[in-house]
Parts: C-alpha cells; sequence; structure tokens
C-alpha cells in the first residue's frame, strides 16, 4: 500500500509496487537570477518546496494558470533551464537523483529515460530537416538504432502515432505538415527510445477538438500498451479530467492542492480550485439561456460583472456571399504534378452589428483561410465580400486601403503579431499614422485604447515581451480598435490562453461589443467558449459551412451529422463522463477535395443545415 498525500482531510490508500514509481520529487526549489550588469543583482523564486510522484501507468495532470510554475517544474525535471537558474532539492528517476548528473549525464537521459513533448511543435521541430531525419536521430544519438534500422523504425514509429502513409512522409518538412500532424511527429519523437516518463507540456492547446481527441487517445493507448508515466501539464481542465489519474493544481510556484481527479473536480478543498474550476466554460451551461454570457474569472468566486444588453442591427455589416478560394499542391502520388485544393467552396453568410457570428470547424476545413479572404490576405477565386456596403473584391486598391478601416483582426498568436523591437505606444499608433491621423492626436487615441483594454497608459512605452500573453492579446485588440472599426475578425484569438485569462478577454471582447456595437466574427475550435459567446453559429467541414443557425439551436439541436460528432468530441471536465477510446477513429478521415454539393434545408428561425 501506498498513501496519497491529499488536501482532502484522512489519507487515501491505494494499493501499489514501490518499484512501480517511476519519478519522486522532493522538496523541488528553482530560483532565478535577476538583474544584469551593474544592476544589482536578485533572485526570484520561480517554484518552492515541490513534491509528488507518478507511478508507472499513471497519468498526472498539472494545472494552474500562465505563471504558476507548471512549465518550470518540468524544465527543471528536465535540466533544461538557462544557467542563471539554480535548482535544489531531489529529483529521483528510479532512484537515481537527476540533481547530481552531470550535463552529460543528463543528456543521456534527456530523450532515452524521459521524453518530453512541447507545446508549440513548429519551434521545437528543426524547419530545415525531414521529420524522419529527426526522429533518427534522437534514436543514433542514444544507440538504439544506426543506418536502415533507424529509417525503418523511423517509419515504424510514425506509423504508430497514426500519421498516414508513414513511409513517405518521413521525407517531408514540418511546414508541410498539418498542426495536428507536427505534434504526432513530436510524440513520436518522445516515443523514440521507449521512455520511462513522458513529460507532455500543453500538447493539445491550439489543436481543433476532433485532432485534440485523437491525440489523447493515443496517449492513452501508448500508455495502455508500454506502462509509461505521464506528466500531462495543460490549462484545459476538460482535458485534465479526461486523461489524468492524480491532479495537482499549481499556483503562484507551489502546490495548492493535489488528490485524485475525481475528488478534486467534484470536491475540491481549496477556494483556488473551486475558482479555476467555475472559470471553465462547459457544454450544455447556456441551455435555456438567451447568452452571450459572461465568464467567471479568477477572484470572482464566479461573479463576473455583465455586459450590457447586446441590440443587434438589422442590416449586415459584413456580406459574404458564394465565396470560393482554392490552391495548387503538389499531388500525393507525384513530387512534379500538381493538384487543386478547394480550401473554401462557396460559403456565404451576413454578419450584422453587435451581433457574433462563430465560425467552428476542425482543421484544415477552412477556416482561417476564410478570415484572410475577408480581410483581403487571400485572393479568392469567386464570390462577393461586401463590408460596410461596399463591395471588396471588386474594390480598387485604394478603395481597398480605407475599406480596411471598418474591418480588423485579431491573431491567435499576440507574440508573433507585434514588432518586437517597438514601443507599445508606436505599435498602436502605427495604423493611425498610416491612415493620415496626427501624431499628437495618435497618441492620445493610444492612451485611450489601452486605458479602454483593462490596461495603465504607463505601460506604452514597454516592449512586447515585457507582458504576459493575457496582456499581449489585450494590446492586439487595442490595435485593433484603433481605428474604430465596425467588423472584428477574431481568428483563434484565446486558444493559447490559460482559462482565467481567456475568460478575462472574452469579457472584455463582449464589454467593448455591447459599448461600441461591434459586429465579432469569432473562429475558435474550443465549443464550449463558442456556446457561451455567440449569437449564431456556422459549422465548417470540408471547405463548405455545413450548418448554420442561432446558437441554442446549433448546440442544442444539431441536425449535421459532422456537427454531433464534433460536440460529442469536447472533452468534459468531469472525470466520471470520460470518453471511451473506441469511436472517435472516424473523425480523422482524409478530406476529399471536392466538398459536397447538396442542397440546403431550412430548419427555420435561420437554421439551415446542407443535407447529406
Amino acid at each position: 500500500m501506498t498513501t496519497l498525500r491529499t488536501a482532502h482531510g484522512p489519507a487515501e490508500t491505494t494499493p501499489a509496487d514501490p518499484a512501480d514509481e517511476v519519478l519522486s520529487i522532493d522538496g523541488l526549489t528553482t530560483s532565478i537570477r535577476t538583474g544584469q550588469g551593474d544592476r544589482r543583482q536578485g533572485e526570484q523564486r520561480l517554484i518552492e518546496d515541490i513534491g509528488f510522484s507518478v507511478r508507472r501507468g499513471q497519468t498526472l495532470g498539472i494545472v494552474g494558470e500562465s505563471g504558476s510554475g507548471k512549465s518550470v517544474t518540468a524544465l527543471s525535471i528536465m535540466r533544461l533551464l538557462p544557467r542563471s537558474a539554480t535548482v535544489a532539492g531531489r529529483v529521483m528517476l528510479k532512484g537515481r537523483n537527476l540533481t547530481t548528473l552531470s550535463d552529460r549525464q543528463m543528456a543521456d537521459v534527456r530523450g532515452d529515460r524521459i521524453g518530453m513533448i512541447f507545446q508549440e511543435p513548429m519551434t521545437s521541430l528543426n524547419p530545415v530537416l525531414p521529420v524522419g531525419l529527426q526522429i533518427e536521430e534522437s534514436l543514433r544519438r542514444h544507440k538504439v538504432a544506426s543506418g536502415q534500422a533507424a529509417r525503418r523504425r523511423a517509419v515504424e514509429l510514425l506509423d504508430r502515432v497514426r500519421i498516414p502513409n508513414a513511409a513517405r512522409r518521413t521525407a517531408e518538412y514540418p511546414h508541410q505538415l498539418s498542426g495536428g500532424m507536427r505534434q504526432r511527429v513530436m510524440i513520436a519523437m518522445a516515443l523514440a527510445c521507449n521512455p520511462e516518463l513522458l513529460i507532455a507540456d500543453e500538447p493539445t492547446t491550439a489543436l481543433d477538438v476532433t485532432t485534440q481527441a485523437g491525440i489523447i487517445d493515443l496517449l492513452k493507448q501508448i500508455q495502455a500498451d508500454d506502462g509509461t508515466a505521464i506528466m500531462f501539464i495543460t490549462h484545459d481542465m476538460g482535458v485534465v479530467a479526461e486523461v489524468s489519474d492524480d491532479v495537482l493544481v499549481m499556483r503562484s510556484g507551489r502546490i495548492v492542492e493535489h488528490g485524485p481527479s475525481q475528488q478534486i473536480f467534484h470536491r475540491p478543498a481549496e477556494t483556488y480550485t473551486r475558482q479555476l474550476l467555475n472559470s471553465v466554460p462547459r457544454i450544455g451551461d447556456m441551455r435555456g439561456k438567451p447568452g452571450p454570457a459572461p465568464f467567471a474569472s479568477i477572484g470572482d468566486d464566479g461573479a463576473a460583472l455583465a455586459p450590457s444588453p447586446l441590440e443587434v442591427a438589422k442590416g449586415p455589416v459584413l456580406r459574404v456571399t458564394d465565396l470560393s478560394v482554392s490552391f495548387r499542391v503538389r499531388n500525393e502520388t507525384s513530387r512534379f504534378r500538381r493538384t487543386t485544393l478547394r480550401a473554401v467552396r462557396g460559403v456565404g453568410f451576413d454578419l450584422r452589428a453587435g451581433e457574433t457570428l462563430a465560425i467552428v470547424g476542425e482543421s484544415g476545413c477552412g477556416k482561417s483561410t476564410l478570415a484572410r479572404s475577408i480581410m483581403g490576405l487571400q485572393a479568392v477565386d469567386s464570390g462577393a465580400i461586401e463590408v460596410a456596403g461596399r463591395v471588396a473584391t471588386s474594390m480598387t486598391a485604394a478603395e481597398a486601403r480605407l475599406a480596411r478601416k471598418a474591418i480588423q483582426m485579431v491573431f491567435q498568436d499576440p507574440f508573433a503579431s507585434l514588432n518586437p523591437r517597438l514601443r507599445i505606444v508606436d505599435s498602436l499608433t502605427e495604423p493611425l499614422t498610416a491612415h493620415g491621423v496626427s501624431s499628437g492626436g495618435a497618441r492620445a487615441t493610444a492612451v485611450r485604447l489601452i486605458e479602454e483594454v483593462g490596461l495603465s497608459a504607463e505601460m506604452l512605452d514597454r516592449l512586447p515581451h515585457q507582458f504576459s500573453g493575457g496582456q499581449r492579446q489585450r494590446i492586439c485588440i487595442a490595435r485593433a480598435l484603433a481605428l474604430e472599426p465596425e467588423v472584428i475578425v477574431a481568428d483563434e484569438a484565446v486558444s493559447a490562453l490559460d482559462v482565467s485569462v481567456q475568460a478575462q478577454v472574452l469579457n472584455l471582447l463582449m464589454q467593448l461589443q455591447a459599448r461600441r456595437g461591434l459586429a465579432l466574427l469569432f473562429i475558435s475550435h474550443d465549443m464550449a467558449v463558442v456556446e457561451r459567446l455567440s449569437h449564431r453559429v456556422a459549422v465548417m467541414y470540408r471547405g463548405q459551412i455545413v450548418e448554420i443557425g442561432p446558437r441554442a439551436a446549433v448546440f442544442e439541436r444539431p441536425a449535421h451529422a459532422y456537427t454531433r460528432r464534433l460536440l460529442s468530441a469536447v472533452p468534459l471536465p468531469d472525470p466520471s463522463r470520460r470518453h471511451k477510446l473506441s469511436g472517435i477513429e472516424e473523425l480523422f478521415g482524409t478530406p476529399s477535395a471536392e466538398p459536397s454539393t447538396a442542397a440546403w434545408t431550412d430548419l427555420g428561425d435561420g437554421h439551415r443545415v446542407l443535407a447529406a
């Protein structure tokens, strides 16, 4: 028997063999030196007195807000911190203290006995090497295989993580793969040497629900086959409930609560844990409500301020009619032949002032291509886009420049969206200056904008790296508002934010919409967020909208088979309602190049579905 240390009163005992303990951490404290040059040197504690263990075949979920110490804990275990950091305490891997190993010895442990899946595969993979060669590199480094054996093993690994045409994919580069496939390549690399411990740091962040379901299913199957111990770090409470046996809640570098998943989700002992769970939107929470509704955020015990009542205008400020976009891409069977990929075909909808229309669907369905086309960033084959009564697809360059004032975009990654060398004031005033606003007036407008998104004017002279992710996204929203647009296009604008910051940003968008009468085109893969935020929902599949209607109708009475499957793939923040391993694979079919040409069926009240 072994004792679980929990915050739930009497200790709970569960049968376990001490030999099954893969990782044991005691008193782990990580600090980093601050100050450079002549500045006064100091020390900042990133995590303090962390202790937990992970057994063979067990999944430990680690949750918390950004800055809580989740990733620092993983990097401390892997010894991947900068030299200015110091680590104290014990990190025991099968009885071996990793903190006492030399750099060379630790390099032998990484990838061999501990595998790590990083959050962003595009920045973790080498962009100039084929993915197969990158997997082979790990095999050769740890003397698992070399030559033809390593190449065969790379193909086997890609096949195991369910990448189709694995032998051909080994010769492809990361940019040629989808986000879900790149994450599967990262999993294959982490598993190459059959590690005893797998650390997954936000492995499903920014993935659509169907791809996310496949990654979760894959990790479960690997664990069932190999008995791998898994540390799963995430801010998605639904994913934690889906995969974790035990849950560890962190805040400000300390453990707030630690216990079995059922107790953490159903009987949390700490106020912070309850607040974290309250801030999680759940599918079905909006049943019977007209919506949208504000999100609860950390610190308010679920009492978020409601936005002003939304008044939706009758006339559309954005109209898309029969829009089609295609690309010439390499043929699957030949390097030299090209084929036409129809990314968007026959898409049409209206968007009115004060209204939020959400576009949902899995990766590759055409959501972002649609957004870029509406913004004039992608050429279209046919169809019409009207913004504030102007037909954007037939404008001259000068007319299009003026029309862009009426529609602005908030991108997924705020750090990539901001120039790292420009002060925030310059980023906010740049669009104003480009459209003829005087420099004096631009500065005053920048002050008003940054205060409107909940930041202070004294922050204007800072650089982007001096802000948190949530603050950077607020700055991007402020920049989008600079030209007084009528339409905001938000493309996965909150997908990489933790639940509490996400709640704050979404509440801000709702309040700004109510105050300014903004029309919001909200592109997202998070169905629970969409249910809470939107007035209407459009479901995209293989380049087409297959269902569109009021939020309540689409979520409570989904008519298209794909909409029902999309909703069924959403992980619920309840460990007692986990998905079964079977039945999810059907969501991963290869899209056809030719979308359906079936007719629409009108279900009433603006709810329409494309006949199967």
